[in-house]
């Protein structure tokens, strides 16, 4: 059975940890030592063969919850031995806080693990702009960038908008709200990154 506290400690902070947790050996070989991790565990999180987000979310979601009552204190201890203070803090923040500036916070990371969509991807495209620099951000080689310009040779922004369909369809639920903006925002495109934010708080209960 799934541990709930271990969940209700890190869902809400997925796409801080998809962006700032160091999953390496460190970090993996820790998780063993506190019996979080099998070495079966520890060969499948580390496959290079799988997206380092697909590899978290497994990790977090399908593997660690499982581990027990008392899995949230010792994935805090691996996480100190692998000099991940940083994290340790935020994750303590869940239960250190619940002011109405704290759960705003919460509610914004929860809204920006969702899925990118046609709709938001066609509320974005206007404002992208120059898209290569945020499709290299993506993952994108410079080849296929080239294919991009090639299929869609008619403007701008339709291969800006077609660059995202077909990063949707190769990070598949993985091709989330929150990892765009962190693109963005990696790239100096922070007006992407908070349009992210305000079209999926304008829509949460549509």
């Amino acid at each position: 059975m799934a541990d709930n506290s271990f969940s209700s400690m890190v869902l809400p902070h997925m796409t801080y940890l998809y962006e700032n947790l160091d999953l390496g050996w460190r970090l993996v070989n820790a998780l063993c030592d506190v019996g979080l991790l099998t070495w079966d565990n520890r060969e499948e999180v580390m496959n290079q063969k799988e997206p380092r987000t697909a590899r978290i979310n497994r990790l977090l979601s399908e593997i660690l919850p499982y581990r027990g009552p008392d899995a949230s204190e010792r994935f805090v201890e691996a996480l100190k031995v692998s000099n991940q203070k940083h994290v340790v803090e935020r994750l303590k923040e869940a239960r250190r806080f619940g002011g109405s500036e704290h759960a705003r916070e919460l509610d914004k990371d929860a809204m920006l693990q969702k899925p990118l969509d046609d709709d938001c991807i066609l509320y974005i495209g206007p404002h992208i702009g120059r898209w290569r620099s945020l499709a290299r951000s993506l993952g994108f080689t410079e080849g296929q960038i080239e294919n991009i310009e090639e299929d869609f040779s008619r403007n701008q922004e339709e291969q800006g908008i077609q660059m995202l369909h077909k990063w949707v369809k190769k990070e598949s639920t993985f091709a989330t709200v929150g990892k765009l903006a962190a693109a963005a925002k990696k790239i100096g495109k922070g007006d992407i990154a908070q349009l992210l934010v305000t079209y999926v708080r304008d829509h949460e209960h549509v």
